[in-house]
């Protein structure tokens, strides 16, 4: 189980093309909220939950740029699976610990992992992470020199084992702009769902590097996927599972006709798969308001009036609200709308703001995702469009 679908499963779309820089007080509250992410793994009852929840404090702890904490938590992650019997437990944690390290740049550190490593597998699981890690800091001549060579690695490897890794490098050749490489990476995965949520992500680093024309090429690419995927039984359900995700590349991506297109083609799939009845048949709420949560943030990341940026935040609050009220039974449902609204408050930079929603849940799984996502949202990241730029 990889932190990348736990993620998914509450509808958050990861972005990993990073700038380097930040505030000293901007850190300080991050580091805040990762704290609290971290602190709050305690709570959870499943021995595995907290393992991967603490994998996502991880990764928001390098992302709030707090180095000691980095590597004191990233140490006591590596020593809890040392011993571990689940092998996949152990590649997967150390796949984010050096993802981390990446993120933070932290060489030294990663070297020292990479040492202590004796599967063949792992190693280049890890060092792929790693790289990825470069390249959502904005580090991509690090990144290149990372990469180089991984391809070739994997191919030693039966697809299932290597999936997603090789999500992780078609991922992190889009950040370097390398798109051919990255959509020969995608046509080798075996899940359909993977391929189009990974050409959307595609899609979205194409356009934050200013290529506009490769973005929407990607993205229709993922669209049409995305239709095939609904056609065929055996992947309708796995393929609905990333509409959201979907449906929230291509608002960032400013294609509104596509965001309805791909909502109505869910839910047509939904109907159909109830024999036509439409009664008990809908896309859940926590996941259309994830998609208008989505075109909310971006319209008030755009505006320049002060007003009107206020009240679609205010808006965005109170549909992730009500929202939660109609779901808060269901901790999956209750966590993919916080967690939705906690990304797009850290990327607006309202983190005061992302207090309120935060004060609504004692669940311990929704502040962990909710505490990650606002860091992952305020994480600075260059953007080609106006408006879209983290707060300093």
């Amino acid at each position: 189980m990889k932190h990348n679908a736990i993620i998914a499963a509450v509808a958050l779309a990861w972005l990993l093309v990073a700038a380097p820089h930040r505030a000293a007080a901007q850190d300080a509250e991050l580091s805040r909220w990762a704290t609290r992410a971290w602190e709050n793994c305690t709570k959870l009852k499943s021995t595995e939950e907290q393992l991967y929840m603490r994998c996502a404090a991880l990764t928001a702890t390098a992302e709030a740029g707090d180095a000691v904490r980095l590597r004191d938590r990233a140490a006591f992650m590596v020593q809890s699976v040392r011993s571990a019997m689940d092998s996949w437990q152990t590649f997967d944690v150390l796949g984010y610990t050096a993802g981390a390290y990446g993120i933070a740049d932290d060489a030294q550190s990663f070297k020292s992992l990479r040492d202590s490593v004796s599967l063949i597998l792992t190693d280049v699981h890890i060092r792929c992470e790693y790289a990825y890690g470069l390249a959502s800091s904005g580090r991509f001549d690090a990144a290149a020199t990372a990469v180089s060579g991984l391809n070739e690695d994997l191919q030693q490897f039966p697809p299932k084992d290597i999936a997603n890794t090789r999500v992780t490098l078609a991922k992190t050749l889009a950040a370097l702009g390398r798109y051919e490489q990255a959509r020969a990476e995608v046509a080798m995965l075996p899940a359909l769902a993977d391929r189009v949520s990974t050409l959307g992500d595609a899609a979205r680093s194409a356009d934050d590097r200013g290529d506009r024309e490769v973005a929407m090429q990607l993205m229709r690419q993922a669209h049409e996927r995305f239709t095939q995927g609904l056609a065929d039984a055996d992947q309708r359900q796995a393929v609905l599972e990333v509409w959201v995700t979907l449906a929230c590349d291509a608002v960032e991506l400013e294609l509104p006709e596509m965001v309805a297109a791909i909502e109505d083609e869910a839910q047509a799939a939904i109907t159909a798969a109830a024999g036509g009845q439409t009664a008990g048949a809908l896309l859940p709420a926590s996941q259309t308001v994830c998609v208008r949560i989505a075109m909310l943030a971006y319209a008030a990341g755009k505006t320049q009036d002060a007003e009107e940026r206020e009240a679609l935040v205010q808006r965005l609050v109170d549909e992730a609200t009500d929202a939660w009220q109609l779901v808060r039974d269901s901790r999956t449902e209750a966590t993919r709308v916080l967690a939705a609204a906690g990304y797009h408050l850290g990327r607006l930079g309202e983190l005061p703001r992302a207090e309120t929603l935060y004060a609504l849940t004692q669940e311990p799984l929704t502040q962990v995702l909710y505490s990650v996502a606002v860091v992952d949202g305020a994480y600075p990241r260059p953007r080609k469009h106006p408006g879209t730029e983290p707060a300093q």
